[in-house]
């Protein structure tokens, strides 16, 4: 029927999607891996660094911010 063949049709598509994206992953995952080996583990770079802390001195003042307007509101 039209539908069985939907459905068959639907899963044959996500598995091989699903085997598009794995294949890629992997081989990304292996090109960073193998990089990582040769290169060794190097401290990043300042502006690195400074993205990474954005979330969190954003989180550490806009809570810090919450708590005086709750400590007013008191």
């Amino acid at each position: 029927s039209f539908h069985s063949r939907r459905f068959g049709i639907y899963l044959l598509a996500f598995v091989v999607g699903t085997y598009v994206i794995l294949r890629h992953l992997a081989r990304v995952e292996l090109w960073h891996s193998g990089r990582l080996l040769v290169h060794g583990i190097e401290r990043p770079s300042s502006r690195v660094l400074a993205a990474i802390s954005y979330p969190v001195v954003d989180t550490v003042i806009l809570s810090v911010a919450l708590w005086m307007v709750l400590w007013l509101q008191v």
